[in-house]
């Protein structure tokens, strides 16, 4: 049954080079188009497993990607069906931001001004950073040195100085 803007259908797992991903029906791809043309979503698959994502585009379809942890929770594979129920994303930042991240950025305004000015990507990717530990310690300590980053190079942080690529 569809609630106001949630919408259920089932899909397959497929396999790209780039990696796993499942297909997302053309119509709740323009469905979730926002105003900048991105299309974050959340998505609940198998009843079990949140995930923020992006509707992407591919080939002549679109599809939203998933990792290889995301699949072995779930017990999927290439070819495995999955249930989705997806609705649009309307968190700030297109995924949830660690009260660790928040109350650092809070306390630092110097951090935060050049935090609020990054591309909604770059945000995402550093929330990720700092919210992808599971140890309280470490998220703090991913924030405190993601602030720090922030002030030292006026806000221009390549991904590679944080997590060592």
């Amino acid at each position: 049954m569809e609630s106001e803007n949630t919408y259920h259908f089932t899909s397959h797992i497929g396999d790209e080079t780039w990696g796993h991903c499942f297909g997302v029906p053309s119509i709740y791809a323009e469905m979730f188009k926002s105003e900048d043309g991105s299309r974050r979503v959340v998505c609940v698959l198998n009843d079990s497993l949140t995930l923020h994502a992006a509707i992407m585009p591919h080939g002549n379809g679109w599809v939203i990607s998933m990792n290889k942890p995301n699949l072995k929770k779930l017990g999927l594979k290439v070819g495995s069906p999955v249930q989705v129920e997806i609705r649009k994303d309307t968190s700030e930042f297109g995924l949830p931001m660690s009260e660790e991240f928040r109350e650092v950025l809070e306390q630092d305004p110097e951090a935060k001004g050049y935090f609020d000015v990054l591309t909604a990507g770059k945000k995402r990717s550093l929330i990720h950073f700092v919210t992808g530990v599971k140890n309280i310690d470490k998220r703090i300590e991913r924030a405190f040195m993601i602030a720090e980053k922030l002030k030292e190079s006026k806000g221009i942080i390549k991904s590679n100085e944080l997590w060592g690529g």
